[in-house]
């Protein structure tokens, strides 16, 4: 138990239902993190993000482009269990449970007991968190897996936190940088022998080296995560990041966090063992932002990912965590309010990413085709590809990398991943049509893959229905040929959201 953990006892010396509730803690927040993810799950059944619609969509892969196995191995199985894809949203829920819960035990270490399950009450309620957790993406189950080999390694349980680790290292990139963290602890302990520097990489690089060994190297061939290039520009990912950890954060834990950073100098909580080793995986994280080689937007300098923030949310959780110790009065009720706040927050923002045109339509395209779609009927989805721009992009990265060759294998694994319209993703992930029914014609730009177009079988002209969206623009002659089959034919349905619109045909 650390130093700052002990002035955890005037806290357990608080209200008697809190005294009472002591040894459920744990259970608590992993029913709070479930019951809120479950909630938001049945309020807003539709699939919202990018790379989330893209696994469902290929959930009969394991391996997808550089991406690490762990969740789409689960999307995978799962779906072969049940081609339902909200069990997968519920393994989701579950995931996000148990990060709380990972949180708490990590925190306890750190803050005693009852600080630890107010803090984890404020990252169970935190609305980033919350929103990308309930649709299958990896950061949550990065962070359960970082979480508690953190807590098995303050505690000395070496196998258990190694474990934990490469668990978390098959799920995001961003963890790996874990592994000299806890290795150079253990070395600590255990002293620089050769014996221990060898079980020590068994132990935290097993699952890195294990990747690295079956492909050849950090990612498979043609693809990549990160780059030596550097740029001033790239400092502005600092400023970016940090602006969504402060937008996304709700304002009381912001002011908890003040007082929190304010206690972490003043009490030189860096010379303690736990703190010092989450202090230097922030450092390599933060460090690591300058060298991704997936930016965003239209500046992929100045741009990552949002979701890189978890860490830095998480980070502010804790920080709020220990500014908790500072507040003598209205404790619980701050706690209340910070996590209603963030639940809003949650809520909110999952009502507007699910509310955006292109997501809610597809929802209700796939609705109204799984209603009126008879078996052997084949639906031909005619929606706008995948910008040649994005595509270009990808391929010049690579051969900047790696030359013609890396090129060349850049664009065979955007050929083996066939990257159909995203619109035409969305449908078929919400229907219970499958890829045999419910198809896209769509091939890549020509000015990407030259002459790379799918094949014009008869099938393929006469489907029984025809899914047109307002802003699809033809990619080959077969798409041109059916959008000329429905011009001036009557749909049998049309949706429309703001200034997009899906035109549903029945053509026999």
């Amino acid at each position: 138990m650390t130093a700052a953990a002990d002035t955890d006892a005037g806290v357990a010396a608080g209200p008697a239902w809190v005294r009472w509730l002591d040894p459920y803690y744990g259970v608590i927040v992993f029913c709070v993190g479930l019951g809120v993810r479950l909630w938001l799950i049945h309020t807003f059944p539709v699939i919202f993000g990018g790379d989330s619609i893209v696994r469902l969509a290929n959930s009969d892969r394991i391996l997808l482009s550089y991406q690490l196995p762990l969740l789409q191995a689960v999307v995978h199985y799962l779906s072969a269990l049940s081609g339902n894809p909200l069990v997968i949203r519920y393994f989701m829920a579950l995931a996000g449970a148990a990060a709380g819960l990972a949180f708490y035990a990590m925190a306890r270490s750190l803050l005693g007991r009852t600080t630890a399950f107010q803090a984890s009450l404020l990252f169970a309620s935190s609305p980033f968190v919350i929103a990308f957790s309930i649709v299958p993406y990896q950061e949550i189950l990065m962070l359960a897996g970082l979480f508690a080999a953190f807590r098995f390694a303050f505690e000395r349980m070496w196998v258990a936190a190694g474990l934990s680790l490469g668990l978390a290292c098959l799920a995001r990139y961003e963890a790996w940088l874990a592994c000299p963290v806890l290795a150079v602890a253990f070395w600590i302990e255990k002293g620089f022998r050769p014996a221990e520097i060898m079980r020590a990489a068994l132990l935290f690089a097993w699952a890195p080296l294990g990747w690295i060994l079956y492909h050849g190297g950090v990612t498979p061939a043609g693809t990549f995560a990160a780059e030596a290039s550097f740029s001033l520009e790239r400092l502005f990912r600092y400023v970016y990041l940090a602006w969504i950890t402060v937008k996304n954060t709700p304002p009381p834990v912001l002011l908890l966090a003040l007082p929190g950073a304010w206690v972490f100098w003043k009490q030189r909580l860096l010379r303690e063992r736990p703190y010092r080793m989450l202090a230097c995986f922030l450092a390599l994280f933060l460090a690591a932002v300058l060298l991704s080689a997936h930016g965003e937007r239209d500046q992929p300098e100045r741009f990552v990912t949002a979701r890189e923030a978890h860490v830095l949310l998480a980070a502010a959780v804790l920080t709020a965590g220990i500014g908790v110790r500072v507040v003598r009065r209205f404790r619980w009720t701050l706690i209340l309010v910070s996590s209603l706040a963030g639940l809003w927050m949650a809520h909110r923002f999952v009502a507007n990413e699910t509310s955006q045109p292109p997501f809610a339509l597809s929802y209700q395209t796939a609705r109204y085709l799984d209603e009126h779609v008879v078996i052997g009927e084949q639906v031909i989805v005619l929606a706008p590809g995948v910008p040649a721009e994005l595509l270009a992009r990808y391929l010049d990265k690579a051969q900047q990398a790696g030359g013609d060759a890396a090129r060349a294998e850049a664009l065979d694994v955007l050929l083996d991943l066939g990257t159909s319209p995203p619109n035409y993703q969305r449908i078929l992930v919400h229907s219970r049509l499958g890829k045999e029914q419910l198809r896209s014609v769509a091939s890549l730009p020509e000015s990407v893959v030259p002459r790379c177009g799918p094949a014009t079988r008869t099938p393929v002209l006469t489907p029984a229905w025809v899914v047109l969206w307002s802003d699809f623009i033809p990619t080959n002659e077969v798409e041109e040929k059916l959008r000329e089959k429905v011009a001036g034919k009557k749909p049998q349905r049309v949706l429309e959201r703001d200034s997009l619109r899906v035109a549903i045909y029945r053509m026999r």
